[in-house]
């Protein structure tokens, strides 16, 4: 079992993030790039646009800001550009020769600004008011601006108290 307990010097963990550009020849690159760097570990976001976000270009799912490297884009959009395949999982751990429980994940703080990077609980369907929600029509996802995903289970079986838009971040005032 792997452990840092005894271990003296920090334990370097090097993030690939989207920096593959889609290539899996570039995140192998950026693999042996992190070994000759003499990091311990590489860390992978496992992720598709779907299981982060929903397909919306407007409101908080724009990224508005025109001194941003991303102005004009969605959210969505960014996610389907940076994920990194299921597929390039297996080639990219034989190469690392790194046991998979070393990978760890990431967390985000709570302020407004950090948490578009945070998860939280949206309208993934459009709702009528009295519509009961459940898995179909509420998401965690980012941004960060509705519930906590820690309030999912309760708030699974409530409903809406008016017709809510797909792309809505749940709040305690929408649940009657």
């Amino acid at each position: 079992m792997f452990s840092l307990k005894d271990r003296k010097e920090p334990f370097i963990i090097a993030e690939m993030s989207g920096n593959h550009n889609h290539s899996l020849e570039r995140a192998l690159k950026i693999v042996d790039a992190a070994a000759d760097a003499g990091v311990d570990a590489l860390k992978l976001q496992t992720y598709t646009a779907d299981t982060m976000t929903l397909d919306i270009d407007e409101g908080e799912f724009h990224i508005g800001d025109p001194r941003s490297l991303w102005a004009g884009e969605s959210l969505y959009s960014l996610y389907q550009k940076a994920y990194t395949p299921w597929e390039w999982h297996k080639p990219i751990f034989d190469r690392c020769k790194v046991a998979y429980k070393t990978l760890g994940t990431i967390s985000y703080e709570t302020d407004k600004a950090g948490r578009v990077g945070s998860r939280s609980l949206y309208i993934a369907k459009d709702m009528k008011a009295g519509d009961v929600i459940d898995g179909e029509n509420v998401r965690d996802i980012r941004p960060g601006l509705g519930l906590s995903p820690k309030y999912y289970d309760i708030v699974m079986g409530r409903k809406v108290n008016r017709d809510v838009k797909r792309g809505t971040p749940l709040s305690w005032d929408l649940i009657g």
